[in-house]
């Protein structure tokens, strides 16, 4: 799970459901994830100017905003989320600490860019692009709202691990989760059971 490095102090907030903990550090409204130095062990960047791959996967978003940009929020954000997950084939823990270590021995510090254009990232990795497609829609007025960054982590737990996810805020109306790699977009609630796996996966080294 990765946290962005930030001069701001993000609030911690304890949840609970089924008498279970978990902390959820929220980065900021609107989080902006351009320019930005994100990582946990491994730091990579953000820079939309200089990721081709990143500017194409936004071309796609700019063309469904300008034809479908009336339709419900759940069916803009389903179309936002199938974009990245496309995107990123290659999902999953073990890949990117694989794709990682090749990393390192190349260049120092990685970007988005090198996940996005190999298709290999995790929840991290999806999350940020997501909301960088979406920052880049709001900053030309095609897109309202803001997106927090959602992060769940057990790391004090056994093995340790978390999960992270975006969330939606409208300008009216109730939040909207949406959360990639576990292909979901729907309320909080919702979203609990979800958590509540995803913890039972990483504790039990799934």
């Amino acid at each position: 799970m990765d946290k962005r490095e930030t001069t701001q102090s993000p609030s911690d907030e304890t949840s609970t459901f089924d008498n279970k903990q978990y902390s959820v550090i929220k980065t900021g409204v609107p989080l902006t994830v351009d320019k930005g130095l994100y990582g946990k062990g491994y730091n990579y960047t953000v820079d939309f100017d200089s990721s081709p791959t990143l500017q194409a996967l936004y071309l796609q978003a700019e063309t469904f905003f300008r034809t479908d940009s009336l339709s419900p929020p759940q069916t803009v954000l389903n179309k936002l989320k199938g974009i990245v997950a496309t995107a990123f084939p290659h999902q999953g823990i073990n890949k990117v600490i694989d794709f990682e270590r090749q990393l390192r021995k190349s260049k120092n510090p990685a970007s988005l860019e090198d996940y996005a254009k190999n298709g290999i990232g995790n929840c991290s990795q999806t999350t940020l692009t997501l909301i960088l497609l979406f920052e880049k829609l709001r900053e030309k007025g095609m897109a309202q709202g803001a997106f927090t960054l959602e992060e769940a982590d057990w790391e004090n737990e056994f093995t340790g691990g978390g999960h992270t996810w975006a969330k939606y805020l409208p300008e009216q109306g109730e939040p909207v989760v949406v959360d990639v790699v576990r292909d979901y977009v729907g309320n909080e609630e919702g979203h609990k059971s979800i958590l509540e796996t995803v913890r039972w996966e990483t504790l039990s080294g799934y």
